[in-house]
């Protein structure tokens, strides 16, 4: 009878320790999930700002060669009121480089 008592006593301590594991199980898959919205929450939050500053890192590049052409075009310009017999003959001999280079 002791050894039946005994048996009983470690079938329900294997049912309680079963109960245990299943409870442990699903709260570790709750903890999972709920980390696994962490990571991506974090992620998403991390790629809008890293697109962010790449935007504004175009816009002032963009803004810079906006700036530039600007400069060289006023340049060229100054340069065209400044010498405009220079600036015609240059602009001749390339258009006739051109007309070469575009009949071959």
């Amino acid at each position: 009878m002791a050894a039946s008592n005994e048996t009983r006593a470690k079938k329900e301590d294997v049912e309680v320790t079963a109960e245990t594991l299943k409870e442990d199980l699903a709260s570790l898959r709750e903890d999972l999930s709920a980390l696994a919205r962490q990571i991506d929450q974090l992620a998403r939050s991390y790629l809008e700002d890293a697109g962010e500053q790449i935007r504004e890192g175009l816009d002032e590049a963009g803004e810079a060669a906006r700036a530039k052409v600007g400069a060289a075009s006023q340049s060229v310009e100054d340069y065209v009121r400044a010498r405009p017999l220079q600036s015609l003959a240059m602009a001749l001999g390339l258009g006739f480089l051109a007309g070469l280079l575009w009949r071959r």
